[in-house]
């Protein structure tokens, strides 16, 4: 599913977080230690598994 940003003209991706399963607009391919893949990440479950 793939939205126009009428502001920016940027396209908006919504993807599921790997971590809490929702549908979210900024979920990002991000590298977690300990894991040999990468996880689609929202970016409440990035700032929990940074901390």
């Amino acid at each position: 599913m793939r939205e126009r940003d009428m502001g920016t003209g940027a396209s908006v991706m919504f993807k599921a977080c790997d971590a809490c399963g929702e549908i979210k607009e900024d979920v990002r391919r991000v590298r977690v230690e300990g894991e040999t893949l990468r996880r689609a990440l929202c970016p409440d479950c990035r700032s929990a598994e940074q901390s």
